[in-house]
This record gives structure tokens, sequence and C-alpha cells, in this order.
């Protein structure tokens, strides 16, 4: 009964890889503001993920609807940032498709459960189904904000000194 149709669209504009020019690219949520530098490649070429404590089952459920048994982790990688690499995209949609016999795009559609507002997360998918050699997890050290608390960026820096971002979550009120 609620329309999530621009939350879903706005994750499969990641999974589709059509984002700039670069083999790797990051996206960061738009309530997410970054208070430190963030890296997202190591200096040995490791991804880093960010992870968090936002776990939800049904992210988990689709995953394996998508992909067959996966492990659930103890950490989630929703963490509202994550760097995405083209070639990595391309192998998920391909074992997506050898599980499913459809495209990416549709499997997720036909696979999502109509009756959980937040039933897919490409973020989980993503880095569930990337070899764990490839990258390497780091806590996120966030806070989330109730956006009544909206202040300038240098005063959220002065303000929430030791965390790496603050997110103003639509949900959180």
């Amino acid at each position: 009964g609620v329309d999530r149709n621009g939350w879903l669209f706005q994750q499969y504009i990641k999974l589709s890889g059509n984002v700039g020019t670069c083999d790797d690219f990051v996206t960061i949520d738009s309530d997410h503001i970054l208070l430190e530098p963030h890296v997202f490649i190591t200096d040995d070429n490791r991804y880093v993920f960010y992870r968090s404590c936002e776990f939800h089952l049904g992210y988990y459920l689709i995953n394996n609807r998508l992909l067959g048994k996966l492990k659930i982790p103890a950490l989630s990688f929703v963490a509202h940032k994550m760097v995405f690499n083209k070639k990595h995209l391309s192998e998920l949609k391909s074992k997506i498709k050898d599980y499913t016999g459809m495209e990416w795009d549709r499997a997720i559609l036909a696979n999502l459960d109509r009756n959980d507002t937040s039933a897919f997360s490409e973020f989980e998918i993503y880095a569930s189904s990337m070899p764990k050699e490839l990258y390497v997890s780091v806590l996120w050290n966030q806070l989330q904000l109730k956006r009544s608390k909206l202040i300038s960026y240098d005063e959220l820096k002065k303000k929430y000194v030791g965390f790496l971002s603050v997110t103003f979550p639509e949900y959180f009120t």
C-alpha cells in the first residue's frame, strides 16, 4: 500500500552500473552527511564497505530468492554509502539471471515481498555477493538524527566530533 517506486528506482540506477565513466563509483544516500574523510578503495585495491547494525530480515530473504542460500552477516552492509564496481555488478546480474532465469531487474520485481515496505537492498545484495578477499569492513560510526536537529555543516562537525557521518532518515522523526 506504500508507493516505494522512487526508492526502488534509485537502487536500480546503482545496480545498473550506468553511472559515470569510471569502473568504480561511489553512491551516498541524500540524507547522509560525511563528517570526516572516507576511504572507499584501499592502497592495495580492496573495496571498503562500511558496516552497520541496520539488520532487516527482508533483505536477506530476497537475496536468497535471487541468488540461493547466502549467509546472514553479523553486520549489515546498509550504511548509506557504497563503492560499486561495474565488473562486479555485471557478475552479480549474471548470477541472478543464472539462478532465477530472469534478467536482474525483473527478478527483483518478481521476488519482492510486497507486504514489506523495505523489501530489497542494493547494498546488501551487492556486498554479500562480493568475494571476501576483495573488500575490507569498517564500522560506520554513524549517528541518526531527527530532521528537526538540522544545523549547518560546520556545527554538525563540531557537535558530533568522533562520528564519521550523520544521517537524517525520513522515518526517524
